[in-house]
């Protein structure tokens, strides 16, 4: 059961990468790969494959280059979300390793593209030094894809005007599908989930029963 962050839990995450980790590359590198994929719903493969170039600033959006799951995207991110990303990109400590924009946007200390492997190590060392009361098995990376497609619809429940199957059936293309049929697998049935979703129903049963 793939496990649903709050808030507080992507927050603490992130503000532990400079106590956790070292150099202060590799802990802005982990911060902005936690975040990035907190706010895009992107893999950890994407975001790895990422390049300067990818981000495309004045259209706040990133291209998502496809491996074997379909062909290149885009998408759109905040622009705050933007705006960190270009600091980082353009921080000394990345600039000294790493300035070219045929290299990746995200770089070990070598310069080098990082393995998947080491972020998620790194992630795990992270995680332990939350000492967050888990229930279940311990949180992965991965899951911030999950917590990202279920906060998407619940903010479509929650917003005015708000409509859950327009917002699946972006979701389907945000996330790199061609049909919303994979996108299930991503929504978790949260309590919040659950309680509007119920709403949304008995509200218009009630309004079809008033009608007749």
């Amino acid at each position: 059961m793939p496990h649903i962050y709050t808030q507080n839990e992507v927050d603490t995450l992130i503000a532990l990468c400079q106590k956790v980790l070292t150099p202060v590359l590799v802990q802005a590198t982990m911060a902005n790969i936690i975040a990035l994929l907190a706010v895009s719903g992107m893999r950890i493969g994407e975001v790895l494959r990422l390049r300067p170039q990818d981000i495309h600033a004045p259209e706040f959006t990133v291209l998502v280059r496809a491996n074997k799951h379909g062909p290149d995207r885009l998408i759109p991110l905040h622009p705050t979300t933007v705006n960190a990303l270009a600091k980082y990109e353009s921080s000394p400590y990345r600039q000294t390793v790493g300035p070219h924009l045929d290299g990746p946007l995200f770089v070990s200390t070598r310069g080098s593209d990082y393995q998947r492997a080491t972020v998620e190590d790194h992630f795990r060392r992270i995680r332990a030094a939350a000492n967050f009361t888990w229930e279940g098995p311990a949180p992965c990376l991965h899951d911030l894809r999950h917590s990202f497609a279920t906060r998407q619809m619940i903010q479509a429940y929650t917003t005015d005007g708000g409509n859950p199957a327009a917002r699946l059936s972006l979701l389907a293309t945000w996330l790199g599908y061609s049909d919303p049929s994979p996108t299930y697998w991503y929504i978790q049935a949260v309590p919040e989930l659950l309680a509007l979703a119920a709403h949304r129903i008995n509200t218009n049963t009630n309004t079809t029963t008033t009608m007749e």
